[in-house]
């Protein structure tokens, strides 16, 4: 493969010291972009890249962080009984970059935001990239910045329940009424069932009158994977209403995903048992809860809030909003205020969003635009070496 380094036009320090709130054992966080060679991996077929995360490939990046990041990504490598001496990270194809960057990612969008500071390359290119940030920004990053903080808190409320009320025993299909060596329904014909439920309910929501902001977040909803993933009891009847299925047939589907997500919770909890990190596990009980997870749910929620309502990304967390995240991290924040406070933020977000003139979409057309050009300006400058 070609030398990343070589074709990296950004490189950042990222995680928490981008965000101002690393402890004296954080590790080093990075990431960067790169142009591949044009001819090679644009032009041809034989060659393809995304990004590179290995350590053998970050190990180039080593001599350009500063000596107290030398010296963290040192000692986060010799705890990890690693040789080669690189931080963790991402260096992504710019092609990849935009996509991500153009759907609001936030680990992207930081990349691009962060303070002067943090950054530890940047070419005339880069620059070029950087000046041209707020191409993308768009109310996409309500959905995504909410989005990544509702999953820390699905992780923190399974973990939660992990703690306080662990299962026992996993679960069995008699204990759900069902055969115990049979499937009386296969797992074809449960997806196809669930597909047509999902076309059904499309069609249906089409012809509702909803809000502007509604449809908009449910356009970028995967209705087969929130059907997939669970269906409460008291919606089944209704579920048979839709479909018009025999009430059997419904009694059974019930059952079988009843049991189908019993063993998915049951593995979960193992694998969670079985492979937490200590430190973060003893965090965990001190304090009843994943404090890691609700610190960044409230930075990025605060983020968001920030994008929709200024225009704008501050990495680096304000001293109030770093205070607050920390407090939070450190588990000095009893759970049920974190909930309460999410749950404001979730209604702010939308409100916020309502009254924002910020554009509902990216620049994308600019946004491809400078994308040809800077590739083609990077194959220019290389060929002139």
């Amino acid at each position: 493969m070609f030398n990343v380094k070589d074709h990296t036009i950004m490189f950042t320090v990222a995680g928490s010291r981008s965000y101002g709130i690393n402890l004296p054992d954080s590790d080093v966080d990075v990431k960067g972009i790169c142009i591949p060679p044009l001819v090679e991996y644009r032009l041809g077929i034989l060659d393809k890249f995304e990004q590179a995360d290995s350590p053998e490939h970050l190990a180039a990046f080593f001599t350009d962080l500063n000596e107290e990041e030398q010296v963290a990504t040192v000692k986060d490598c010799l705890s990890r009984g690693r040789d080669i001496l690189a931080p963790d990270g991402v260096i992504y194809d710019i092609n990849k970059f935009f996509f991500l960057a153009l759907n609001a990612n936030p680990n992207i969008l930081e990349t691009l935001f962060c303070a002067p500071e943090d950054i530890r390359i940047m070419t005339d290119i880069g620059e070029e990239l950087r000046n041209n940030r707020d191409l993308f920004l768009s109310k996409k990053a309500t959905y995504s910045y909410r989005g990544y903080a509702f999953a820390q808190m699905k992780k923190i409320k399974s973990h939660r329940s992990w703690l306080l009320d662990p299962p026992t025993k996993a679960p069995k299909r008699s204990d759900f009424g069902l055969p115990e060596h049979e499937s009386t329904l296969s797992s074809d014909e449960q997806n196809a069932f669930l597909w047509v439920l999902t076309e059904i309910l499309k069609d249906k929501l089409g012809s509702f009158k909803l809000s502007r902001s509604t449809k908009e977040e449910l356009e970028t909803l995967d209705l087969y994977g929130c059907i997939s993933s669970g269906i409460p009891d008291n919606v089944w009847p209704t579920i048979k209403d839709i479909s018009g299925a025999p009430t059997e047939f419904i009694q059974v589907m019930q059952a079988e995903r009843a049991y189908r997500n019993a063993r998915s919770y049951w593995r979960s909890y193992l694998n969670w048992k079985d492979n937490r990190n200590p430190k973060r596990a003893l965090l965990e009980k001190n304090c009843g809860y994943d404090s890691k997870h609700a610190g960044h749910l409230t930075r990025l929620m605060i983020q968001g809030k920030e994008i929709i309502k200024d225009h704008a990304l501050t990495v680096r967390l304000s001293e109030e909003n770093k205070a607050l995240v920390m407090n939070i991290r450190k588990g000095l924040v009893k759970f049920d205020e974190v909930e309460k406070w999410f749950n404001s933020a979730e209604k702010e977000l939308d409100k916020l969003t309502e009254e924002s003139d910020l554009r509902k979409e990216p620049n994308r057309p600019k946004a491809n635009d400078l994308l040809v050009e800077l590739q083609l300006k990077h194959s220019y400058q290389l060929g002139r070496k």
